[in-house]
């Protein structure tokens, strides 16, 4: 919301400019670095995201100009969001990030999952640069997603109705791992070219 023009309509140092709405989140990240040390210190952004009507206007100025802000830090990682590895904006933060990069795959074209669960999504992000890829979408709906991933076996569908926690278990725990789910053991089913970033 500081980072987006059509949210952030101050007009003090915190607003305006792309460096007045970058200043919020810069030292927010800097004061905690500070307070816990950088190692301990990851910094999640996600480029162009319209959640609730925002809209940063200038978001291919916006993030250089964050990850230039902390670049002297020396965090644990960068996790970003909606990450496309044909995107120049994506390719740009990953040259311009010489540390640890995260990248959750964009799979939101999708409804529920795509049938290998981001799998291919992960593998081109990784060819792309990423050091590490974030499938959060797919462990909601599958515990044992990594193992599922590996074998090939088949997952479990996203119920959308609980894609966000509403209280109780129901879509929070109690998605079946394999062998609760009668699926037996897919480790003979193993698919060919396997990524341990996957």
């Amino acid at each position: 919301q500081f980072m987006a023009r059509n949210t952030n309509r101050r007009t003090d140092a915190y607003g305006g400019s792309v460096a007045g709405r970058v200043r919020f989140a810069a030292e927010t990240v800097r004061a905690v670095a500070e307070a816990i040390g950088p190692e301990r210190v990851g910094l999640r952004i996600s480029p162009a995201n319209t959640v609730n009507g925002i809209d940063e206007g200038d978001t291919h100025h916006i993030y250089p100009a964050l990850l230039d802000a902390v670049a002297d830090l020396g965090l644990a990682y960068l996790h970003v969001l909606f990450a496309e590895p044909d995107q120049p904006l994506y390719r740009r933060i990953r040259a311009d990030w010489s540390g640890v990069l995260i990248a959750n795959p964009d799979l939101r074209r999708y409804p529920g999952l795509p049938a290998d669960g981001g799998r291919g999504a992960g593998e081109r992000l990784l060819a792309s640069g990423a050091d590490l890829v974030s499938l959060g979408r797919g462990f909601i709906s599958n515990p044992d997603l990594v193992e599922r991933l590996r074998t090939g076996a088949p997952l479990n569908p996203v119920r959308e109705e609980y894609s966000m926690y509403v209280g109780g278990e129901t879509g929070y725990n109690d998605y079946p791992a394999l062998d609760a789910a009668g699926l037996g053991d897919h480790r003979v089913l193993a698919v060919t070219g396997a990524s341990s970033g996957a």
